[in-house]
């Protein structure tokens, strides 16, 4: 197959990696006067991935099964066949609801080791915190050819239930971790993190996804109080970033608070 193009151009680098469906392909990267570009061979198709600066990026990293997003292994890839098996064109919005709801979200969660993050752990428990869920999160929608990452943020929580705020100390939530999907060739927030039976309880406003905006959390509960504020936003990642976000953890609270954390994840009864 010979493909000609018209201008002036420099060959950068020829690689191999994963198109949007997961699929093998070949990509060259080319600088044409000005911006970047991939050309995608697969199935005798080009395609081309733009991000919102007009400049093509390397999605295959976002596709990749790793020790934490590992939907490679046979729990998470039969989950990942399972949840779209009957949304197969509404795949993003089938996993986002599948993690919200059927992994309840719980603050009480064992979390300073690497081997309490990986996605198939998580699945395994059947519950977890935000940045637990967003690697699980991950981990489906790249096993379903959605290239994924993960996201933080500091937030403030102004509805903190009582018992958690005795256990922090404060309504500041460091490295809250979440997603953005690559979605209608653009890279969209989404946060699956507190599940539909949570917020009825504490009377919030629960997270909506259709599969193609934002989604993320609301400012209000459903009284118009203060629910959740974003204060600082600690950038995306291909990986769970572990070291980045324990040492943010241990930055921002104090070592009893940890010890607190730590004390009430290994408790038997975690209502709150």
């Amino acid at each position: 197959m010979v493909i000609l193009l018209s201008g002036f151009f420099n060959l950068l680098s020829f690689n191999s990696g994963l198109d949007l469906e997961g699929n093998n392909c070949f990509y060259f990267l080319l600088f044409i006067i000005d911006s970047f570009f991939v050309i995608s061979y697969f199935s005798n198709h080009f395609k081309w991935y733009y991000n919102s600066n007009n400049i093509m990026e390397d999605l295959s990293i976002y596709l990749k099964s790793t020790y934490y997003i590992d939907y490679d292994t046979p729990s998470v890839s039969k989950v990942c066949k399972e949840i779209v098996a009957s949304h197969p064109d509404e795949k993003a919005r089938a996993i986002f609801y599948f993690v919200r709801d059927s992994i309840p979200y719980t603050p009480y969660s064992l979390f300073y080791l690497p081997e309490h993050y990986p996605a198939s752990r998580t699945l395994e428990k059947g519950e977890g915190f935000c940045v637990q869920k967003a690697v699980l999160f991950a981990a489906l929608a790249r096993g379903n050819g959605i290239p994924a990452r993960l996201v933080f943020a500091d937030i403030k929580n102004y509805a903190i239930p009582q018992k958690l705020f005795e256990m922090m100390k404060t309504n500041v939530f460091a490295f809250h971790g979440y997603n953005e999907l690559y979605i209608d060739d653009r890279w969209i927030k989404v946060t699956p993190t507190f599940d539909r039976g949570m917020c009825q309880r504490l009377n919030l406003k629960p997270v909506e996804f259709d599969g193609h905006n934002p989604a993320t959390f609301h400012s209000h509960d459903l009284d118009g109080n203060l629910h959740i504020e974003y204060i600082k936003d600690h950038g995306h990642f291909a990986d769970l970033p572990f070291e980045t976000v324990l040492n943010g953890f241990r930055s921002a609270y104090a070592e009893d608070m940890i010890n607190r954390w730590i004390e009430s994840s290994l408790q038997t009864e975690k209502e709150w």
